[in-house]
């Protein structure tokens, strides 16, 4: 016993050291020589380079010493880039506007589950990796114009990747966040239906009232009014989620089928998917109607979310039969 508390009183202070640190040193994302750019950076910009356990991620952040804001138009981005590797500098780049666009996922998902962090999030980690990423970015097309090209088409390989990932590892529970609420909210009670979330099948839906199943011309044109309204980049991106909604609920009513789980399968089939089916449709002919052009676009968007379909599932059953012995 006297040799275990010995152990354990030689052990403490190192744990009290180390276990209640929020943040390390990062390693692994960059390379020791992109890690050798990142120091000069910081050291001539003032800032700091780590791990945040709060986003899973690496960052940049400000150092917290007083200093003016920082500008991707600040000379010191050439000068760190002039007296660096040039192949090294091209690959760090590439590996900041990754990291850029995986922390705006990560931060983006406190916008509407805590307002208060996404805030903070947004000013310690995002505003500084997005400006570091193009401040490099402008630096070595000074250096070499002829990057700028080979950037553009690297960078939007980048974003489809991210954002089907984000959009892969989208927390079902929150599925609407506060911005889908409203458009939500607004078309729903045109109609007068309402959604919900069960909880026990995981999934979100909407409902209509057995005085509102059929909807009147008098409501849906009170529903096109409302989506007339709606800003149009907010109104694709919600069209999207409601989408993935669809096929989701489609994939679980199937799969409650095959399981011949009657009491699930009759509850989605019969309950919830015809009120969903409806609005979707009456949805999506309110888009075309506001916006005639955005056919292409709305295909596009469907297509992202088959993507993402296929991919998730494909990996849970991946994941179902590696435990089957």
């Amino acid at each position: 016993m006297g040799l275990i508390a010995a152990l354990m009183c030689a052990a403490l202070p190192f744990l009290m050291g180390t276990v209640f640190l929020p943040e390390i040193e990062s390693e692994g994302f960059f390379t020791a020589e992109e890690t050798s750019v990142i120091r000069d950076l910081c050291r001539a910009m003032s800032l700091k380079h780590g791990y945040s356990f709060e986003l899973e991620l690496d960052y940049i952040s400000p150092d917290g010493k007083a200093q003016a804001a920082l500008t991707s138009a600040d000379p010191r981005f050439y000068e760190v880039v002039d007296a660096s590797n040039i192949e090294v500098s091209k690959t760090l780049f590439i590996k900041l506007y990754r990291l850029y666009r995986q922390t705006e996922c990560q931060v983006n998902r406190y916008s509407y589950k805590d307002p208060r962090n996404f805030k903070r999030y947004s000013a310690l980690y995002l505003e500084s990796i997005k400006t570091v990423a193009i401040g490099m970015e402008d630096a070595l097309c000074k250096k070499d114009v002829f990057l700028r090209a080979d950037f553009q088409a690297r960078k939007a390989a980048i974003d489809r990747e991210e954002a089907l990932a984000c959009f892969l590892t989208e927390e079902e529970g929150e599925f609407f966040n506060s911005a889908d609420r409203e458009i939500l909210d607004a078309t729903l009670h045109a109609i007068d239906y309402e959604h919900g979330y069960d909880s026990e099948i995981q999934l979100a839906y909407i409902f209509a009232f057995s005085h509102s199943e059929t909807i009147t011309p008098p409501r849906e044109k009170e529903f096109h009014k409302v989506v007339s309204k709606v800003d149009p980049v907010k109104l694709l991106s919600f069209y999207e989620k409601l989408f993935k909604l669809v096929k989701i609920t489609e994939k679980k009513t199937r799969e409650y089928h095959e399981q011949k789980k009657w009491v699930l399968y009759t509850y989605l089939s019969k309950k919830l998917t015809p009120s969903l089916t409806t609005y979707f449709a009456l949805f999506e002919k309110s888009v075309l109607l506001a916006q005639p052009k955005a056919k292409g676009e709305l295909a596009e968007r469907q297509g992202r979310v088959m993507a993402w379909l296929n991919l998730e599932y494909r990996f849970r059953q991946r994941i179902v039969e590696t435990f089957e012995f």
